[in-house]
């Protein structure tokens, strides 16, 4: 009979541990639903961003500032710290360096065609074992470990519980180094001023054009 009882016992903590397991199946793919809606609403976005630079072998850390503009298929990042820097974009990719008056350009179909993090986690999403953290911040803590990526070991996600909007991803190589984005004063659908996305004429600009 006590045998009995505890193969009950058992049983019903298996049932628990698969019910619990779906129940988080269900917040993350729940939550990862929510940020597609809020983001099929964005028409323009931008935002203010720190981005941090850390690389294992050497021991190095850097840390950059900006801004990021999106409206529609165009995209730009212009840095603050370092200054002079800007990336656009738009029918190609456009790097920019002001010091330098140089503008570098390179296909998009050769840099793997997204860089939005929305569409990098979509890329992902199906191709990685997946965990959710909720966290005291109101926010979540996505992570995403993909299998068999020859280039990401890791990708960490902070996502806002009200607004589901990103606020923080971290990418993770195999040899452990990472970047990591912060995004702040996020301003949805205002209107974006036409000139983030310009890019110097050749008069002015040596142009290396790799396309």
């Amino acid at each position: 009979m006590l045998m009995g009882l505890i193969s009950r016992l058992f049983i019903i903590v298996i049932l628990l541990q698969i019910s619990c397991g779906n129940l988080r199946a269900l917040a993350i793919d729940e939550v990862y639903r929510l940020m597609q809606n809020k983001y099929r609403t964005v028409e323009n976005y931008s935002a203010d961003f720190t981005q941090t630079n850390y690389w294992q072998l050497q021991d190095l850390e850097m840390r950059s500032e900006g801004s990021i503009y999106i409206a529609g298929e165009k995209m730009a990042v212009i840095y603050r710290k370092p200054a002079g820097q800007k990336l656009v974009i738009d029918e190609a990719l456009y790097l920019i360096d002001e010091a330098e008056k140089t503008v570098i350009i390179t296909g998009i179909e050769q840099t793997g065609g997204f860089y939005r993090p929305t569409e990098i986690i979509d890329y992902y999403w199906d191709r990685s074992e997946k965990e959710i953290i909720p966290l005291e911040a109101e926010e979540y803590l996505i992570i995403l470990t993909p299998e068999n990526d020859p280039y990401t070991a890791e990708i960490g996600l902070k996502v806002s519980k009200n607004e589901y909007l990103i606020t923080a991803v971290t990418y993770i190589d195999h040899e452990q180094n990472r970047v990591e984005f912060l995004f702040f004063d996020e301003q949805i659908n205002k209107t974006i001023d036409k000139s983030v996305f310009l890019i110097p004429s050749d008069q002015t600009y040596t142009v290396i054009d790799n396309r």
